[in-house]
């Protein structure tokens, strides 16, 4: 290292311990900022989990952030504690701690750029599942039609049902005891009875 005065070597070392606490800064805030912007800017739900539009970008991202931070607080207590030598009169060889922060500035760099891709390819990254489409063809509509009018049929024959619906809407017997009289009264082949707001059908 060429000859430096130890006063300017000491404002040196403050001057490069504030550029590496800067890092810090900015890093620990852009630890939370893909979350922000995927909630608040693509509209994700809350209730949707964002696991799925995280990629291998952002994950490099936030390691890189995180050694970036860690290299900076090495670096800021090497600096400090070589100030504080210099400052209480001891005796040390001027030298400049390169390492921690050459690797704090490219981590914190190499993690911002990630992330920043990562955020952009993120509405790509994961493709909501297509929301579920219930086909019925005309024959499931002719089958349950025929299935009901079967329930109705059967109904219709019997006396103990119509006393049933009667008791009911007299109030004396309670829905969910109306339905399965109802429901004992036919053949478990004809399946579940229709809502039983459609029951007066077979009146």
């Amino acid at each position: 290292m060429p000859a430096v005065d130890k006063s300017d070597f000491v404002q040196m070392m403050r001057g490069y311990s504030d550029v590496q606490r800067t890092y810090t800064q900015y890093a620990v805030a852009s630890l939370v900022l893909p979350l922000t912007f995927l909630r608040d800017l693509l509209g994700i739900p809350k209730e949707t989990a964002l696991a799925a539009y995280i990629d291998g970008w952002l994950w490099v991202g936030w390691v890189g952030l995180l050694v970036s931070i860690l290299f900076s607080l090495a670096y800021q207590t090497v600096a400090a504690r070589r100030i504080a030598e210099f400052t209480g009169g001891a005796s040390f060889q001027l030298s400049y701690p390169r390492f921690w922060f050459i690797g704090s500035t490219t981590a914190f760099f190499v993690g911002i750029t990630c992330l920043f891709i990562g955020v952009v390819r993120a509405p790509g990254a994961a493709k909501p599942p297509a929301p579920e489409t219930i086909t019925i063809s005309l024959r499931d509509i002719e089958k349950e039609a025929s299935r009901r009018a079967s329930i109705y049929q059967a109904l219709r024959q019997s006396d103990e049902a119509r006393k049933i619906l009667e008791e009911h809407k007299a109030g004396r017997l309670s829905t969910e005891k109306a339905r399965a009289s109802l429901q004992a009264l036919i053949q478990p082949s004809l399946g579940p009875l229709p809502p039983f707001a459609e029951l007066g059908q077979w009146q």
